[in-house]
């Protein structure tokens, strides 16, 4: 049992026994109401009110020490329990009154179902909540051994003061700090839409929809415990941008502020045609068109990881608005399928095929900076994976140096890696386009995708009007 090259270990400061986690308690409390008027026998107006209340009747552990550093915060404070309102109206108008012409509408504030897990941070992110050790090397007493005993309470393992006590030093590692502003509201958007629904010959019903959504309380995360240097690099051409002192109290690491912004929106156009017939036959196509822009998507249930990855230009504390990851793009739609009845004059058998189609633009992505070490200073993390690239020109290739690869059996040469950039800029649809400028946030995409899906269901009686239905679907045929 020789000394391990490594030891870490993370347990609860206060009982390290504890195995259960952090516990805390949320709820939201909804109320609505709404009612319907009939103006005019063609014209019907619809309102209604919700209104949604979270409360926290749990409150995270207090630092004391992290409120002296970094005085009006408090790792104790949640946002207040604020009623979020959201009224709405909407209309229909069969303009003609005799259902072949229908004009709809509406226009409301909408809160999105309460994500507690942003707000679950903070209870677990207090920095006074776990002891974290982390030795390696000489930092490891000579007489150090490991041990474990799966019937020991804490297992046998090494607690700080076990350590301690055999000679070991046992430093305070930076810690993550995890608050919310007071003033938090969790995410409302305003949307309003309107319709147009027209019978046309043969049967035909056409569609016509347009959409937007306006931000009003969207996410969006700061980190405390960087600052600018006053300073700028350039990655390339005329591209400086400004550098940052990734970590100004070194007690700390990330200390997120979870807050809101107003900025982002989302507009969608549609059109569709549909047709149905007595005798089974239904038939549908359309296509749509959307975009969506905002500062944040707030895609982890993580604070840190919702602050590192937004790709960014000026630093993940300055983010830009731009393209959001879920743009919609365009997208084709068509679906045709045939119900056939048998079985005796009340052909309660059934067999319906179905063919469908789905076109849609690709999966947005980004270019961005792929290093060990963040190339503006404010990401401290493993690897600077959201500086969004500078895209540079043939002749900046050219001028480039590369240092030599040898790695096992492959090798790749100074000259062999500048012909392999240049081959990539040159060829790639979105790269070429844009030698000489920064890449924009989500404005790559992958091919436009075609999917085409087939599904057969049986209809099958048995007793007293009961039947069982049976589907078998192929996907992307």
């Amino acid at each position: 049992n020789a000394k391990p090259t490594q030891y870490l270990i993370n347990y609860t400061t206060n009982d390290s026994l504890a195995r259960d986690g952090v516990k805390f308690t949320a709820a939201q409390l909804s109320l609505y109401a709404q009612d319907e008027w009939n103006i005019l026998n063609n014209f019907r107006l619809t309102y209604g009110l919700r209104v949604d209340l979270p409360i926290f009747p749990t409150n995270p552990p207090e630092n004391t020490n992290f409120s002296k550093d970094f005085a009006g915060y408090n790792t104790s404070v949640l946002p207040k329990s604020t009623p979020l309102w959201a009224p709405r109206i909407g209309f229909n108008w069969d303009v003609m009154n005799n259902g072949k012409t229908q004009i709809r509408g509406g226009v409301g504030i909408f809160t999105s179902r309460v994500p507690f897990v942003w707000i679950s941070n903070q209870y677990n992110n207090t920095g006074n909540l776990y002891t974290n050790i982390n030795l390696s090397g000489n930092a490891l007493p000579a007489s150090f051994r490991f041990r474990f005993d799966k019937n020991h309470p804490f297992y046998n393992q090494y607690s700080a003061a076990n350590l301690q006590a055999i000679g070991a030093t046992v430093s305070r590692p930076p810690t993550n700090i995890n608050i919310t502003d007071r003033d938090f509201k969790f995410p409302q958007v305003f949307k309003t839409n309107l319709a147009w629904d027209q019978q046309l010959p043969w049967g035909v019903v056409s569609t016509v929809e347009l959409n937007y959504t306006k931000t009003l309380n969207n996410v969006i995360w700061e980190n405390l415990n960087i600052a600018p240097l006053n300073g700028t690099i350039t990655l390339g051409g005329n591209d400086k941008r400004p550098t940052w002192n990734g970590r100004v109290n070194t007690n700390y690491d990330q200390v997120l502020l979870l807050k809101n912004t107003s900025k982002g929106y989302t507009y969608n156009a549609s059109i569709e045609f549909t047709k149905s017939t007595a005798s089974g036959l239904f038939a549908k196509v359309g296509y749509s068109f959307g975009e969506s822009y905002s500062m944040n998507d707030g895609a982890s249930s993580t604070a840190g990881s919702n602050w590192r990855f937004p790709p960014n230009v000026n630093g993940l504390n300055v983010l830009d608005l731009g393209y959001s990851k879920f743009r919609m793009g365009h997208r084709v739609l068509a679906a045709i399928s045939k119900t056939f009845r048998y079985g005796g004059t009340d052909k309660k058998w059934g067999t319906t095929v179905s063919l469908f189609y789905n076109g849609q633009s690709g999966t947005p992505f980004t270019w961005v900076y792929f290093n060990s070490t963040d190339p503006t200073g404010d990401d401290r993390g493993g690897s600077g994976n959201n500086d969004l690239v500078y895209i540079p020109t043939s002749a900046e290739v050219a001028a480039m140096r590369f240092d030599p690869i040898t790695d096992g059996t492959y090798t790749r040469s100074e000259a062999q890696q500048r012909t392999d950039l240049e081959e990539l800029m040159s060829t790639d649809s979105y790269l070429s386009k844009r030698r000489g400028q920064r890449a924009d946030k989500y404005d790559a995409r992958t091919p436009f995708e075609n999917v085409f899906d087939f599904k057969l269901l049986q209809i099958i009686p048995i007793v007293k009007g009961h039947k069982v239905e049976l589907t078998f679907d192929i996907m992307n045929v």
